[in-house]
Order: C-alpha cells, then structure tokens, then sequence
C-alpha cells in the first residue's frame, strides 16, 4: 500500500504542476507563426493535426471501420489513448487450460501444469499482452515537455485485470497432474496501473526525467532485441519475466523508481532507481540499473544491467503427504490465509543486444546473464510469520537457504526477420537458457529446481498487416526443458501451432 501511495502522490503532485502550467497559459494569447517569439509565460499546445482529427471524423461520419483502421493516434489536446486486443487459438501438443489472471494465459512454452493429453485451446495474447492506456505530452517552455504515460494490461475475455499471484493463490496444494491451469508469478499483481504509470519531464536537449513505475533497464533492452517483439506465445523472453527481467519477474516493474534517459546524435544511455518501498523488492531493498547504446548505418547495440537486493518470487503452497485440501499439516494455516511461498534473493543481469537491417532483411542477436545469492535480509523459516509483497499478498518463508552456490543463467537467442512487402513479415528465433547446479548438492535431474538444465525454444511466426492497425498472424513453437528447468514437469517437450487476430488503437 505504502508503495502505490507514494507513486500516486508524486504523479498527482506533476500532474497538478502541469495543470497550474495549463491554467496559466490559457491566460495568454499566443499567436501561431513560422518561428514563434518567445512569450512571458509557457504555453500549454497539443499536436499539430491536419484536417479533421480521428474523433472528429468519427463524429461527423460515424464510418466505425474508418475510425478503428485510421493510421493517426487518438489524440486531444496533447493526450492520447491507446491500446490493443490479441485473440488467438491453437492446438498443445501438452495442454494447459486457460486461466484469466495469469498473464501468458496458457502455457505455451512449458510448465509443471502441461497435461499429458492434448488439444485446442483460446489462446489470448499470443503477439503481446491486451493493453489500454492513456499518455500525454504538453509543452510548457520552449524545447521541454510534461509527460505522463499510464498503462495496465487485462484479460481481453472476462475484462478483469492481470493478477499473477492470484494464480499461485488457486493452485495451493494443487497436485499437477490433476490440476490443468497455468500459475505463475508476475509483476502485474491486479493493480489498477499494472503494465507502466509515471509523469514527468522531457527536454530536447537533457532528455527525460520520470518518476512512477517502469520497466526495468535489462528487461526493457531484451525486449526491444528480441526478433519476435515479445510474443507471449512464441518467444522465451515474452513468455518467462524471471528470464527477460533478470532473476525474477516481480522485479520486471519497479514502483517508486526514477529513470533517466538521454540521447546524443546516435547514441542514448539511461539509468534508473528505486527510491522507496516497490513491488518485486523486499521493504529493505533497492534496485538500479544503466543502459547503454547507440546505432550507426543500420546497425544498433545495446546493453543494459541491472542489480536487485532482496528481490522476491512467489510461488503457491506445494501439494503435501497427509494433507488438508492438498497442504501438509504444517503449511495449513498458510494456505488458508492465502498465503504464497516467498523467495528472497540479491540478483545481478546483464545483457546485448544487436540487431542488423539490410534491405528487407533484420538479423538480432542477444545474451544475458543472471546470477543470484541469497538475500541481503535473509529471513528465518515459518509457516506462521508472513510478510508483505507491493501488492499486499502476504508471504512466507520455506527455505533457509535457497541458494547454497551461487545460481546463474546463461540466455542466448538469435533470429532473422524478412518483411517480404510492406505486408507481409516472416520471422524465425532460437532460445537457449541453461543454469548451472546451486545446491548442496550437484545434479542434473529433473527432481529439484537447483539442480542444472537447459531449455529451448525455436519459434517461427508469419504476420500479415491488413493496415496499421489491424493483422492477423500464424506461428509454431517447439520447447523442451532438462533438469532443473523442467522439475517436476509432467511434460517436459510441448509444440504449440496457432493463429491470431491482433488490433491496436
């Protein structure tokens, strides 16, 4: 609560200073010119539109196929609203069933719910994550802007929020054999504002300045080099946040976080930090990250790097021997609070990123590496103590010491994209994590998570844009997990042919 309160008040507090701007400006009459002199006061404009603007021509025509395929934003007065809708259906070579607040939907790359049979299953969001959202920008001196940009994520078929650690609340001494639906961890915990939510200021000569909640420096720089933008269904990174957001994916997005950026010529670096409590990070925590990079002749490199302490990851209550409702005796009173098994861990990631484009052809190549230790404030074992995570689910702590050796990831992926017209785009990507063996003792078996093992994803996804705002896509992926990646699976190797219908606005 503390967390979401600060951020609410500082954007509150821009937001009333740009309004103050605002009020001031219509008091002044600014006459429209070439190369404007400059006024006493700041002026608060929106974008320069030709012609009617998108509503206007709604309005006065009322054609809704022309408004939803309209190349221009919806825009007034400086704010836009956007969004999107992905719909898709597939066939699982190892189903899942389809679980609305988790926000990959199924488990299109694997996990310890993929049954043994399989079958046709919705598959929502297979190119990325249905969004609505709302930005803004209002200039208020020559060369400087207010902005603001709120955005959260739903699910596109019962319209609730995406709430990843209600999932793990569900599975609670849920046997996987016998329990079908995908849960799974996230940083989008069913807050209002779940994707992004900051305001701030932008000049065009020291760059952007924003305070709220944003997404973290590694796990923004994979996302932009990954040869399949983040498809959810399709590519590792859009599919697992603890791989693209170096360790675990409540870090992914940091409440009460400032972050820079600036660019010169060719080049752009940022940085940022958590300056209170934030979702994904332990109340004694912090986090900060860099970001580096530049382009040059249709060549662009990137690196990013980002440190969390006591970054936490949750996980549901396990199916026990001599169980209440599934849950050992002991972990009784946990799970009928609704409480969720916590992880705490100190995380360092790096990451590159490169991509080429040479006519119609783009080749991406990237690398991260994650390692983990155990927290900074280590916590002692209890199933009667708990604890707060930033979205209020209470936590407790089943391990005393969850990483004897230190774990690290190696993640790998490379692909080439060809846009056979201005239509038509054909991609193919290959991922491949492994993690070394962290615990006391060394393994390779699936039995345990900390034993060492790899996981794979080959994808390949063909997309046709009917116009800038609407497309439909096929893709296929392959995935298969060892040892620790996969432990406990029930299946461990999953196919995943589907087809899908994406609309932006």
């Amino acid at each position: 609560m503390k967390s979401k309160f600060m951020t609410a008040v500082a954007i509150a507090a821009l937001v009333t200073a740009a309004g103050a701007v605002s009020a001031e400006a219509k008091t002044k009459k600014v006459k429209h010119a070439k190369a404007p002199a400059p006024v006493a006061a700041p002026v608060v404009k929106g974008p320069a539109v030709e012609g009617p603007s998108r509503l206007d021509a709604f309005v006065t025509t009322g054609d809704a196929l022309a408004f939803l395929t309209d190349s221009r934003d919806i825009s007034w007065n400086g704010v836009t609203i956007f969004g999107a809708l992905d719909f898709g259906a597939g066939w699982m070579a190892h189903a899942t069933d389809l679980e609305k607040t988790v926000p990959q939907g199924q488990a299109y790359l694997g996990s310890r719910n993929n049954q043994h049979n399989s079958g046709f299953r919705f598959m929502p969001g297979g190119l990325g994550y249905n969004q609505v959202g709302i930005k803004g920008a209002w200039t208020i001196a020559e060369g400087t802007k207010f902005i603001f940009n709120a955005t959260t994520n739903f699910d596109p078929y019962t319209l609730s929020l995406l709430d990843g650690p209600r999932s793990l609340q569900r599975a609670a001494g849920k046997y996987q054999n016998a329990y079908p639906y995908f849960d799974s961890d996230s940083s989008r915990g069913g807050q209002p504002f779940n994707n992004e939510l900051y305001a701030g200021f932008k000049n065009d000569t020291f760059g952007q300045l924003t305070f709220g909640r944003h997404t973290n420096m590694v796990a923004e720089s994979t996302g932009n080099f990954d040869p399949l933008k983040n498809a959810v269904a399709l590519s590792l990174i859009g599919f697992s946040g603890s791989l693209a957001s170096g360790g675990t994916t409540e870090a992914g997005k940091l409440d009460n976080s400032l972050k820079y950026k600036v660019a010169y010529g060719p080049v752009y670096g940022g940085a940022m930090v958590t300056l209170a409590d934030s979702q994904g990070v332990a109340s004694q925590g912090v986090s900060y990250g860099f970001n580096l990079g530049g382009t040059y002749a249709g060549f662009a490199l990137d690196g990013a790097y980002q440190h969390t302490t006591d970054a936490i990851a949750l996980s549901a209550i396990p199916n026990g021997t001599g169980a209440i409702d599934g849950v050992a005796a002991a972990n009784a009173t946990a799970a009928a609070n609704g409480w969720l098994v916590g992880t705490l861990s100190d995380n360092d990631a790096f990451s590159i990123g490169t991509k080429y484009t040479w006519t119609q052809w783009t080749g991406f190549f990237g690398y991260e590496n994650i390692s983990q230790t155990n927290a900074t404030d280590r916590k002692g074992v209890s199933s009667t103590t708990s604890y707060y995570d930033g979205n209020d689910y209470r936590y407790f702590i089943t391990t005393a010491n969850p990483f004897p050796h230190t774990k690290h990831i190696d993640l790998f992926w490379g692909g080439v994209s060809y846009a056979y017209s201005d239509k038509l785009t054909l991609t193919g990507a290959y991922y491949h994590a492994e993690q070394n063996a962290y615990g006391t003792t060394k393994c390779s078996t699936p039995t345990n998570g900390n034993c060492s093992g790899n996981y794979d994803v080959a994808s390949f996804l063909t997309q046709y844009a009917f116009n800038k705002r609407m497309q439909v896509y096929g893709g296929v992926s392959y995935s298969a997990a060892t040892g620790g990646f996969g432990a406990n699976w029930n299946e461990r190797v999953n196919w995943n042919p589907m087809v899908g219908f994406r609309m932006t606005f």
